[in-house]
C-alpha cells in the first residue's frame, strides 16, 4: 500500500488515481482518541484535503466501523477529498514501488 512521506509525493501519486472513484490512501485511525496517520509513511495526515475542514475525524466519517481513509478524485485538486470508510470496501489500491531501482 502507498505510504506518503510528503505532500509533494501525496499530490503526485494521487494525481494517478482513477477519476470519479475512490482509492485507499494508507491513512488510518484505530481509536476515536487517536489522530489519523499514514501507515508506514511520514506525511502528517492533517495536511491532506479532508471533506470537512475540521480537526474532527468524526465529521469526516470516522467510526468504529470506518477506520480507513479513501481519496476521491474529481480532477480538481482543490475539490478532491479524503473521507473515512470501512476498510473492507472494494476501492482502488495504490501500491508503492521504488522507481529509482531497476
Amino acid at each position: 500500500m502507498f505510504a506518503a512521506d510528503s505532500m509533494d509525493e501525496w499530490n503526485e501519486v494521487m494525481s494517478f488515481t482513477p477519476l470519479y472513484f475512490w482509492a485507499w490512501t494508507g491513512i488510518v485511525q484505530e481509536e476515536a482518541t487517536d489522530a489519523p496517520y499514514v501507515k508506514g509513511g511520514q506525511l502528517d495526515a492533517s495536511k491532506v484535503n479532508w471533506l470537512v475542514k475540521t480537526s474532527s475525524s468524526l465529521a469526516n466519517g470516522w467510526s468504529v466501523a470506518s477506520k480507513c481513509a479513501a481519496y476521491y478524485n474529481m480532477d480538481l485538486i482543490a475539490s478532491n477529498y479524503v473521507y473515512f470508510y470501512p476498510c473492507s470496501y472494494q476501492y482502488y489500491s495504490i501500491c508503492e514501488k521504488d522507481l529509482g531501482r531497476r
